[in-house]
Formats: C-alpha cells, structure tokens, sequence
C-alpha cells in the first residue's frame, strides 16, 4: 500500500502572476475540521460563476447543514453582496451537481485508503 497519494490539484500560480488561466473549468474548495461534511464550507467555481455552501464556523452541526448554496458573479460582483441562485437556477443546478460529483470522488478515495 503506498502512503502517498497521488496529486489531485492544481496549480493556480499562473492566476497569482496575472496570467490567463488554462487549468480545468472547476475549481472546488471544501474545509471542515475533523469528519468531512460538504453540505456547509464548500465552493465550486466556473468561470466568473462562484457557488458557495453555507460557511460554519462555530458550533459545527452535528449533521449537514439545511442552509441553502449562494450563487455570484465574481466579475460583476467581487464583493459576494448580491445571491444570484434564484435568478439563475440553471446555472446553480448545474454547479451543484458538479460539486456533488467531486465530494463523492474525493470521499471514494479517502474511505478506499481507510482514512474515514
């Protein structure tokens, strides 16, 4: 069993330098402590399209979060002032779903290397 895994990011200097970008279409965050939990402090970005689950900080749910996806404009909007998801709820399924399918890729491989 190897201990390293393989390196499943990457790099975004190009972006820190100005430069256009030519990684994949999807960028995706998540951050917890402890158990992995994507319905809350995730992110998916496309393009200028950033879609953002529920930001916990304290008094981690002890389950998922029932608070709803917000959805920007990074290019109109820079600041995330103004939620955009029910004036584009095409765009904000489409992400979703994308996310969905990277937390269960990133998930399948943590349990399959027994890190749960």
């Amino acid at each position: 069993v190897s201990t390293q895994m393989p390196l499943d990011g990457s790099s975004f200097a190009a972006l820190l330098k100005g430069q256009e970008w030519t990684g994949p279409d999807y960028r995706f965050w998540q951050w917890n402590r402890g158990v992995p939990r994507y319905s809350h402090n995730a992110a998916v970005r496309e393009g200028d399209w950033k879609l953002v689950r529920p930001f916990v900080t304290k008094n981690m749910p002890n389950g998922n979060s029932k608070l709803a996806s917000r959805l920007f404009n990074l290019a109109e909007d820079p600041a995330e002032s103004e939620d955009l998801r029910e004036d584009h709820p095409d765009r904000a399924a489409s992400m979703e779903r994308e996310l969905q399918r990277w937390t269960e890729d990133v998930e399948s491989e943590r349990i399959k290397e027994g890190r749960e």
